[in-house]
């Protein structure tokens, strides 16, 4: 794998369960590189696939983190590519305010919060019916 010129051994991929791949961790860093599920329907030059970056530790992960959509993706029961569109509306208190969309499941806001700063520990809450 070629990431910025320099050949990796580090590459995994995950399956969804139905034997396609669901998304392939490049680098050392841990950043995973997700398919465009609505690529089928995109204009012509739209993303075939979309880079979700690990969070460094002891910072707040980013509404459209690897780690945020892999947790919306587990909790909402879709695949990664499932989890479309991960957009920060803004902020409050420590809190990201955000929004998705979810694949057959329409348009969620959600927050990704604090639980315990000091030890790393943040959550991921879901407004709305799932």
């Amino acid at each position: 794998m070629y990431n910025d010129g320099k050949v990796t051994d580090n590459v995994k991929v995950k399956y969804d369960g139905n034997g396609f791949v669901d998304a392939v961790i490049f680098n050392d860093e841990g950043d995973m590189l997700v398919p465009n599920a609505m690529s089928w329907a995109a204009k012509p030059g739209s993303p075939m696939a979309f880079i979700r970056r690990a969070t460094p530790a002891g910072q707040l992960p980013a509404c459209d983190s690897r780690e945020v959509v892999e947790i919306l993706a587990r909790i909402t029961h879709r695949t990664l590519a499932a989890v479309y569109n991960p957009t920060r509306m803004g902020s409050n208190n420590g809190r990201n305010i955000c929004s998705v969309s979810l694949l057959s499941l329409g348009g969620r806001s959600y927050t990704v919060e604090w639980l315990d700063q000091v030890q790393g520990r943040y959550w991921v809450q879901i407004t709305g019916r799932l």
